[in-house]
């Protein structure tokens, strides 16, 4: 008969080889859900409409960034580098390009350039302080094939529409990247999505 000190060495690789499974299940899925979301993605993309419509949305959770500091600049360079930088390390990513929020103010302002926050779309974690919740609610939305530069365009027919059936800004708005770099090397391809919170 083996000694009891060999079954407990059997014993340790076992286990050994059995976390190291999991370790390599635990990966898998996380690529196949980075995968999924994309997919779905770009079935959004495919099925592009430019008709601003009112849609009730689910809430979600965003990991935020420090507030962006723009000094006239179009984008904050740092923070953004530094959002993606933690999202990475602490495997938050799940296949979501960073959107940017507006707030409300800046709405009523019609300043539709002065962002507030980087944002990505990640998994519930309420262990980690920079993950927000999106409101669910109704949100005025609206689709444009265009780079960053001309989302000013798209903010201005939504806040007509919102103005033209007399729907009140209650929330933040959100844009978010639909098809980037990864779907198109021509920039002006690009899918935007915003999303903005009202009421009526």
């Amino acid at each position: 008969m083996r000694e009891s000190g060999e079954y407990l060495i059997i014993l340790n690789l076992f286990r050994y080889k059995y976390e190291e499974i999991e370790k390599e299940i635990k990966s898998l899925r996380k690529k196949q859900e980075i995968f999924f979301n994309k997919i779905n993605l770009v079935k959004e993309g495919e099925n592009l409409n430019t008709d601003i419509i009112i849609e009730e949305q689910k809430e979600e959770y965003i990991l935020l960034s420090k507030p962006a500091n723009l000094n006239n600049e179009s984008y904050d360079l740092n923070c953004y580098i530094d959002h993606l930088d933690y999202c990475y390390r602490n495997d938050l990513y799940i296949g979501y390009p960073v959107g940017v929020i507006i707030n409300r103010d800046s709405l009523h302002n019609k300043d539709y350039t002065s962002y507030n926050y980087y944002y990505t779309k990640v998994n519930k974690d309420e262990s980690n302080e920079n993950i927000i919740i999106k409101p669910k609610g109704i949100y005025v939305v609206g689709y444009m094939r265009c780079y960053y530069d001309k989302t000013h365009l798209l903010y201005k027919k939504l806040i007509n529409f919102i103005e033209d059936n007399k729907l009140h800004i209650i929330g933040n708005s959100y844009v978010d990247v639909i098809f980037d770099e990864v779907v198109s090397k021509n920039n002006e391809d690009y899918i935007i999505k915003i999303s903005i919170n009202v009421s009526y």
